[in-house]
Order: C-alpha cells, then structure tokens, then sequence
C-alpha cells in the first residue's frame, strides 16, 4: 500500500503529500514520545525521539519543529544518564531557535532551562548559571 496513491484527477503534488506524511509521522512520533515519557518509560521515549529526529532531519536546518525534536531528545538523553548526548542535542536546539524567525522565540528560554539542567546534572554549575 502506497500513501501516494492518488486519484489523477487530484491536484496534489508528490512533494507536497511527502511534506504532508513527513509532518504527520513526526507529529505522531512525538505524542507517543510524551505518552510513554509520561507513563514513566523513558527508554521508549527515546526510540521514539530517534524516529523523530530521523523524520525531522529531512526538515530545513531551521525549521522550529527540529529544534523541537532534539529539545526533547536531549531531555531524555540527560535523563538516561547520557549528558554528552543530551548537551550536543540541546546545544544544537537552543542555535536552531536562535536563528529561526526571531531571538523571541518562546522556545528559547526552555530550551535553555533544559541545557543549564544538564550542565549540573554533569556537575557544571557554573556553566548552568551562565545561562
């Protein structure tokens, strides 16, 4: 079964059903990525995380829907334990956001909040408070 099996006679470009399946796959990897967060299975939070970012790695380099997906990639990671990872992901979140649209971006300050906690939980404070 094929998602580009479309009537001839429909208008819709391939590209942009693929922009269409591209978002509604990353979207449903990121609700099941916060309902088993939630549930307390942080270790399939990630695998879903990982199917979103491979999803979201198709999407522009500032797109805000990436910077999304390694904000919270990196938040599991720092919670598994896994603070390099989580400050690469992170790191790379907060300048995405930076340089998407406006240094206003509502995200920002989050995603910051998110690498000042891994910054002390890898016994950075300073780093943290610089934040």
């Amino acid at each position: 079964m094929s998602l580009l099996l479309l009537d001839k006679s429909h208008s819709t470009s391939k590209r942009q059903v693929s922009g269409e399946v591209t978002e509604a796959s990353l979207q449903a990897y990121l609700d099941l990525a916060e309902a088993v967060y939630q549930l307390g299975n942080v270790d399939q939070a990630a695998e879903m995380l990982e199917r979103a970012a491979e999803v979201a790695h198709d999407l522009p380099e500032d797109d805000p829907r990436l910077a999304q997906t390694l904000n919270k990639l990196g938040v599991v990671r720092g919670r598994q334990g896994r603070h390099a990872e989580a400050e690469r992901l992170l790191k790379r979140a907060v300048g995405i956001a930076e340089r998407s649209a406006i240094l206003s971006s509502p995200e920002l300050p989050s995603y910051l909040y998110n690498l000042a906690a891994v910054y002390r939980l890898s016994g950075r404070k300073q780093q943290a408070r610089a934040l």
